[in-house]
């Protein structure tokens, strides 16, 4: 099965940004989601943006969303994906 990713962005304190890599269509495993958080860290940095926080989203339904990273831009993701704050971008890693 495949799976589309797309990704979103949202202003944290100071100069750094919090990324969110959206994945549709499959659910990945941890590996698979390190990797994946990696590559999306490499194509950052390619854009001059070295501290930026990745949150990796991906579930089937609102029930069963996972959020992986850093617990405290996880925090900042949830909230923002209640307010709907997030725009969604696709992309190809």
């Amino acid at each position: 099965m495949t799976y589309r990713i797309s990704y979103g962005s949202l202003p944290d304190k100071g100069w750094r940004s919090i990324y969110v890599v959206k994945i549709e269509g499959e659910l990945l495993d941890d590996g698979q989601v390190a990797d994946l958080s990696e590559d999306m860290r490499g194509y950052l940095l390619s854009r001059g943006e070295p501290t930026a926080e990745i949150v990796v989203l991906q579930g089937l339904s609102r029930e069963t969303l996972k959020l992986s990273g850093e617990n405290y831009a996880v925090r900042q993701v949830r909230e923002a994906l209640f307010h709907a704050q997030i725009s969604w971008t696709p992309i190809s890693l």
